[in-house]
């Protein structure tokens, strides 16, 4: 972790758990100046770079700002388990605190995603049989369209939990996607063998030169 103290004692080079000094420029200059006082390291930082104090800390609205600093996180599952816990430790010491960031929107984006996939999935494809039946003027056309469609998606996604793979935000989407590009093939597909029987070729004629 890194917190606003950490950043004021590393720039005054008062960091006790570094065996040794910073070496960056300003640092050494702090150090030779012998300062002691926070108040004058946090004007001295304000001067050089003043986005690293507002960055840290918003006096105003009275709020600090500490960076938790993590490894990739495999799985979704384990993200959120985390999250849990930074919370929960915050919390102990600061109640008003709450934790933010890109690990907490991916994980929120993720489980949003997860909770509507089988809504958008089958919404698709109810949606898709009947466009298609309208327009090849079929149920039985686009019930048939739908079979290659839908059936390898629910076998990977079957064969994923199966497995036990992770979920993340790329595979959560996957389902929905897929469907808007395997359909086009399917429109093009029917459209030809109808055009073929309707020019007189027997079934398996129009499916071969389909």
């Amino acid at each position: 972790t890194i917190s606003f103290v950490d950043l004021l004692d590393f720039v005054a080079g008062n960091d006790s758990s570094s065996e040794r000094p910073p070496r960056g420029r300003l640092s050494k200059w702090l150090t030779s100046l012998d300062m002691v006082s926070d108040q004058t390291t946090l004007l001295l930082l304000r001067t050089v770079e003043p986005a690293i104090v507002t960055g840290f800390w918003n006096r105003d609205e009275d709020q600090a700002r500490v960076v938790v600093q993590l490894n990739h996180v495999p799985g979704q599952d384990r993200l959120v388990h985390l999250i849990k816990r930074v919370e929960e430790i915050s919390k102990q010491r600061f109640p008003s605190s709450r934790v933010a960031g890109y690990y907490v929107l991916l994980a929120n984006v993720v489980e949003s995603l997860l909770a509507d996939q089988w809504k958008t999935v089958a919404l698709s494809i109810a949606a898709i049989f009947l466009i298609m039946s309208l327009a090849f003027r079929s149920f039985s056309l686009g019930l048939a369209a739908m079979v290659p469609n839908a059936a390898p998606i629910l076998m990977v996604i079957g064969l994923m939990g199966w497995l036990g793979l992770d979920i993340n935000i790329a595979t959560a989407m996957m389902a929905s996607v897929s469907m808007g590009l395997s359909v086009d093939f399917s429109i093009h597909y029917l459209y030809r063998f109808q055009r073929e029987l309707q020019s007189g070729k027997d079934f398996f004629t129009a499916l071969r030169l389909t």
